[in-house]
């Protein structure tokens, strides 16, 4: 279940940092209301438990946002359309994986 999640995470990204680029602002320096909601219904999408894949990536979404540049969240959607989830950071893998610990209550 955990690559499940990663999975969707990758996901996620992507459509969570294309909020920005297609109809919202384009000079936005933070995270908005539409990076949230795209990120979450991306994130949940594939999942097989969607209540328990949903509090996981609620959970990443909100380490990411207090924890990385807006930025570096754009930059790094970018990369993961290249690279895949090889170009996933590790403090990103570690918020995944603490999330899901957390929320599974493992």
């Amino acid at each position: 279940m955990t690559g499940q999640v990663v999975r969707a995470l990758v996901v996620g990204f992507g459509l969570g940092a294309l909020a920005v680029a297609c109809g919202a602002d384009v000079d936005a320096t933070d995270y908005r209301a539409e990076n949230r909601d795209a990120f979450l219904t991306a994130c949940t999408k594939p999942g097989s438990d969607p209540r328990m894949i949903r509090d996981v990536c609620e959970c990443t979404y909100e380490q990411i946002e207090a924890n990385v540049a807006f930025s570096d969240f754009v930059a790094l959607e970018e990369s993961l359309e290249v690279d895949g989830l090889a170009s996933l950071p590790d403090v990103i893998a570690g918020f995944v994986a603490e999330c899901f610990v957390d929320e599974v209550d493992l």
